[in-house]
């Protein structure tokens, strides 16, 4: 009778472990696939991420040289203008007008990209991410956006024309992309092909990982 109860009991006992071990085990299987799964899909955004800091260097050298343009075409006009010409009413020179620049089209700074890096902030795949990665990669977006602003002001200068503008407030503008801007965008491709190639190794290592 004592031999029948430890059987059946050894056999509810074992029964009962393999169950409790299929359930484990599915759920270490199911865990360790989202996991898996995860870091598949953080991987692929900080490849996309390199993919758009490269195309926001190739924008900004593109503009780099589009103002390398128009400054030497600006410079040549300022040259042979008198003092009493910057003090002329814009719309009135004879002298200067910002659309018989040669090369211009437009004010022409680069059309920045952000699309991946802001669907990465919303999606939380930057929470998968080790701190120093989340820092060098929102580091230099923040440069992209300071660019951004910058752009902007000189479209805003060159939208607010009117009646009032004198020659030298617009001159102020190609100024801007002269010195400024221009060596703005110089400074900030050299900075993203740094973070791209820094990236890209930290990829390759599986460095960024937390």
């Amino acid at each position: 009778m004592k031999s029948k109860f430890w059987k059946n009991t050894f056999k509810y006992i074992l029964e009962a472990s393999i169950v409790a071990f299929g359930v484990v085990l599915g759920l270490y299987l199911s865990e360790r696939n989202a996991k898996n799964k995860t870091d598949q899909n953080t991987k692929e955004t900080l490849t996309y991420i390199v993919e758009e800091l490269k195309a926001n260097k190739t924008e900004l050298e593109n503009a780099l040289e589009y103002h390398k343009s128009l400054s030497v075409e600006f410079d040549s006009i300022a040259r042979s203008m008198q003092p009493s010409d910057f003090e002329e009413i814009y719309y009135k020179s004879k002298k200067f007008r910002h659309f018989w620049l040669p090369s211009w089209k437009e004010v022409g700074t680069a059309k920045i990209k952000t699309v991946v890096y802001e669907s990465a902030k919303l999606s939380g795949v930057l929470q998968e991410i080790n701190i120093k990665t989340i820092q060098q990669i929102a580091g230099t977006y923040q440069w992209l956006e300071d660019y951004q602003k910058i752009s902007r002001i000189a479209e805003d200068q060159l939208l607010q024309i009117d009646a009032d503008t004198k020659v030298a407030d617009v001159l102020r503008v190609f100024e801007l992309l002269k010195y400024y801007i221009s060596t703005y965008e110089k400074s900030l491709s050299g900075t993203l092909k740094i973070a791209a190639k820094e990236l890209e190794d930290s990829i390759e290592k599986g460095n960024y990982k937390k």
